[in-house]
């Protein structure tokens, strides 16, 4: 069983199997119609702690491990695709490093291992050979990310800006 802390800086692998990713997902898509519809659509929970500090935009490198599991061209390019998209909501800039040790996120895809990422800047306190994200949930075939994919990415970047699951907001009983 995992540490009581452990869970703080590797969020979501217990939290989403295969089997319930599809419900996830769909209730995912309820929440952030409801949130849009709402005046709290700007509601968002983070560990301030785990927040990235520096320019203006914020530049966080990510790159993929290379190995058994550093994905094929398809999956690695769902995930360039994909990320992107947190341009929109965020000030920040992803951007794929030309070395693994000098990337803040370090990408691999474990079927075995499921989808997770470290939250913010603990990417820092991991060995730059490590992983600091698994999507085991993105698959190595099908050239444009399906709904599924795309949650999948863009959950697991949320946590690498530092966001948390509602769940773990103290406001409805969690602790983090």
């Amino acid at each position: 069983m995992a540490s009581v802390t452990s869970w703080i800086h590797k969020t979501c692998k217990e939290v989403l199997t295969p089997d319930n990713l599809q419900t996830a997902v769909t209730q995912g898509i309820q929440i952030a119609k409801k949130l849009t519809s709402s005046s709290r659509s700007d509601t968002v929970f983070a560990n301030a702690e785990k927040l990235w500090e520096g320019g203006s935009p914020q530049t966080i490198y990510y790159g993929f491990l290379p190995g058994e599991f550093a994905g094929n061209d398809i999956q690695q390019g769902k995930v360039r695709s994909v990320i992107d998209e947190w341009t929109w909501y965020a000030n920040v800039r992803f951007v794929e490093g030309k070395s693994l040790s000098a990337c803040d996120v370090r990408i691999r895809f474990n079927p075995k291992d499921g989808s997770w990422s470290y939250v913010g800047q603990d990417c820092h306190t991991i060995q730059p050979q490590d992983a600091t994200m698994n999507l085991a949930w993105v698959l190595p075939s099908g050239a444009v990310a399906t709904q599924n994919e795309r949650a999948v990415i863009l959950h697991e970047f949320g946590h690498v800006l530092g966001l948390l699951h509602e769940h773990q907001s103290p406001a409805h009983g969690g602790t983090a």
